[in-house]
């Protein structure tokens, strides 16, 4: 188990509260207007690279300014706009933010109640994915989850099509303070997948077992049949 901290992008940092300045900047970022104005800022300095450029061709020798400014700024603009939901890996801030881009991120939604606290669904989240293929991440109040081609997919339709598998099933659960326990919110579905039909039905049938699994663990309610992800786990 492992916990991301503040450091601009995922994971490592001093473990305090403080968010780095560029998660201050992915927050400040939100209204129409403060976008507005980096997008003009960023026109402006590709103008100004432009303007060096020809200066520099034409007195000096051929310097590239403006294409590798073009990228930067797009690039920067992008992760700031999308509060870092364009990294591989969710970037630690607050619950509500992360929340906001998991839905835009991924194609389903579940939900439940757990009798436990918020701290302790947390905790049980995070076992229940230490299984061999799984990793699991605490993120504020959330557990960042990936399902490698290790995790064990025995009795799922699609099985044989996990040695195609290049990329890790990505999962996202929040849990909320709701009375006297928890609602747990589940995202899946991760739509940047790519791949052929049978590695896309792979992983839709991972993310729901895991999915399952979660529930069964967090809400106390389970049939008591082994199902994806145990089988091949040890005790």
């Amino acid at each position: 188990m492992t916990s991301d901290r503040p450091n601009g992008g995922v994971g490592g940092g001093p473990p305090d509260d403080e968010l780095s300045w560029v998660q201050r900047l992915m927050l400040y970022f939100t209204t129409p207007r403060r976008k507005t104005a980096a997008v003009l800022v960023a026109v402006a300095g590709w103008v100004a690279a432009s303007a060096l450029e020809d200066l520099a061709e034409t007195h000096v020798r051929f310097v590239p300014l403006s294409t590798p400014y073009f990228y930067l700024a797009g690039f920067s603009l992008a992760v700031l706009f999308t509060q870092g939901a364009v990294f591989r890996r969710p970037v630690r801030l607050p619950s509500d933010v992360m929340l906001r881009t998991a839905a835009a991120r991924f194609s389903t939604r579940d939900s439940w109640t757990s009798p436990q606290g918020v701290s302790e669904t947390l905790s049980t989240l995070q076992a229940v994915f230490t299984r061999p293929g799984a990793t699991a991440r605490e993120v504020d109040s959330s557990v960042w989850v990936e399902l490698g081609r290790d995790w064990d997919t025995t009795g799922l339709r699609h099985h044989e099509a996990s040695i195609h598998r290049k990329h890790p099933v990505f999962l996202h659960f929040f849990a909320a303070h709701d009375g006297g326990g928890t609602t747990v919110t589940a995202f899946s579905g991760d739509l940047r997948l790519t791949g052929v039909w049978d590695v896309l039905k792979l992983s839709d049938e991972m993310a729901a077992a895991a999915v399952e699994l979660a529930r069964e663990a967090t809400s106390g309610e389970s049939d008591g049949t082994p199902g994806p992800g145990w089988v091949s786990s040890p005790e």
